[in-house]
């Protein structure tokens, strides 16, 4: 759980205690400069509390085969909605050039989650009752 949150020790530390033993706030806001993780760290959050994963050994571990944790991994589950700015100026590009230059399944996988990122703030949940 939060393997891929990565020079965060102390928030990594924090976020599984709460979550293995339930202390888990019932509200997080997640701050700090551009690029610091905000984002990995709540998505990763979302993703350790829908996983199935029963079986022995650590919770909800980055590879974790259920179907929730999948979904979530690709930025797909229906119960995740991100709120905030419609554009990534640096993600996008960024994951474009490592597509680009390193071709290959990992790349692939860095930019498909970087767009879906972008177009998860687009979902019409979000829009429900506007009439503009």
């Amino acid at each position: 759980m939060f393997e891929n949150l990565l020079a965060q020790d102390e928030i990594r530390t924090q976020l599984r205690f709460d979550v293995e033993n339930g202390k888990l706030p019932p509200t997080l806001l997640f701050s700090g400069p551009p690029a610091s993780g905000k984002m990995t760290a709540a998505l990763e959050l979302a993703r350790a509390l829908g996983c199935a994963h029963n079986g022995a050994g650590e919770r909800a571990p980055w590879g974790c085969s259920c179907p929730s944790c999948t979904r979530h991994r690709v930025i797909a589950h229906p119960d995740l909605l991100l709120f905030g700015s419609r554009s990534f100026p640096e993600e996008i590009p960024a994951a474009q050039e490592l597509l680009l230059r390193v071709p290959g399944k990992a790349s692939a996988y860095f930019f498909v989650r970087a767009v879906r990122k972008l177009l998860r703030r687009f979902d019409s949940a979000l829009f429900e009752g506007e009439e503009s």
